[in-house]
């Protein structure tokens, strides 16, 4: 298997419990495809035969409404999985995936994953312990959207997306205020405020952290 693949694989909490073999048998041969910003990948009622690895870019996963309003539902950037619930649930996807930026996608096909659980119950027991981890992970967002004001969404985001202080953006300004839970006006207020604080820079869809103390203590909310 792909080295790429496989430590993504391993990182995402669906599979994280699984040995390394396990994720061979289970990958097995896969389409690695590259993918333009702007590219639409899944249509939303499509029959859901494969779950989508972001290897590198970013996607969004979005439905659109009778009168063509885009509602953007998931921002996933690299290390990510798309419509893993939809594969194992063996129906059609339910919303359609695009490209936001130039991006590699691998496509692992529900065949093989059904196929392994028949034959490796181990498997099944591992998955089971990897979903609960994601279910954490979803009451942490639960909580985000509750408790934290925009401000504080977009302090942990920059957090935990900052690499040697640098935190690129996925996309557009209006999908990363999709993925906090907000829209465009309240999110801009909240750079605008971080920027003129000191706090961070941002330019060209990069954020640099300037003071990360501060961007903590907006976390915690002291």
């Amino acid at each position: 298997m792909d080295q790429d693949l496989q430590s993504v694989l391993l990182s995402a909490p669906l599979f994280s419990q699984l040995r390394p073999e396990q994720l061979d048998e289970l990958v097995g041969p896969v389409d690695i495809k590259r993918y333009p910003r702007g590219t639409e990948i899944i249509r939303v009622g499509e029959p859901a035969d494969a779950f989508l690895v972001v290897l590198s870019g970013a996607v969004k996963v979005y439905l659109l409404s009778p009168d063509g309003r885009e509602h953007i539902l998931h921002m996933v950037q690299s290390g990510g999985l798309v419509a893993e619930a939809a594969v194992f649930a063996q129906g059609t996807y339910p919303a359609s995936t695009m490209a936001t930026e130039d991006s590699t996608v691998a496509m692992v096909r529900r065949a093989r994953v059904t196929d392994l659980l028949q034959r490796d119950p181990e498997v099944g027991l591992a998955m089971v312990a990897g979903l609960s981890r994601r279910l954490r992970e979803f009451v942490s967002v639960i909580e985000d959207l509750s408790l934290r004001d925009v401000a504080s969404r977009l302090a942990r985001f920059i957090l935990e997306n900052s690499t040697d202080g640098r935190c690129r953006l996925p996309g557009t300004k209006t999908e990363l205020a999709a993925q906090l839970g907000t829209v465009l006006e309240p999110l801009s207020r909240a750079l605008r405020k971080l920027k003129e604080r000191g706090t961070i820079d941002e330019q060209s869809g990069v954020i640099e952290v300037i003071d990360r103390d501060a961007l903590e203590d907006l976390l915690l909310g002291t």
